[in-house]
């Protein structure tokens, strides 16, 4: 049986399509991008408590416990909105663990139009 999304918070739900999509390659001539446009971007662990979901989180796609894929860090605007990594912030709220972070020096709507603006960036269709 399908779990449905949990909606525990209380912000708008940006759909997954209108969100950018880097690839875990990516990353890191991402952060150089961003750089050489004078987004400061700071890596450091975060409190789980201070992130804003603003996705639907799907349990059924929260990544298991001491998974590979929870050392990914998430991406995260100053305001503290996920910009990428969701369910992977769900995994370590759940865990009560500090994720590694990559924060933005922009706000949530600020930092979309950076991360848009990544030569590599693209957008998720659905199948």
């Amino acid at each position: 049986m399908k779990m449905p999304p949990i909606t525990d918070f209380e912000r708008p739900c940006t759909p997954r399509p209108d969100m950018p999509q880097i690839n875990e390659a990516d990353l890191l001539p991402l952060l150089v991008f961003l750089a050489g446009h004078n987004v400061n971007v700071e890596a450091t662990e975060m409190d789980t408590a201070q992130l804003v979901f603003h996705q639907k989180v799907y349990p059924d796609r929260i990544p298991p416990p001491r998974s590979a894929e929870l050392r990914k860090p998430l991406l995260v605007a100053a305001d503290g909105y996920i910009l990428d990594g969701n369910h992977r912030a769900a995994a370590h709220r759940r865990d009560g663990t500090r994720p590694i972070v990559f924060r933005l020096d922009r706000s949530f709507l600020e930092a979309i139009a950076a991360l848009f603006r990544f030569p590599r960036t693209y957008v998720y269709e659905r199948p």
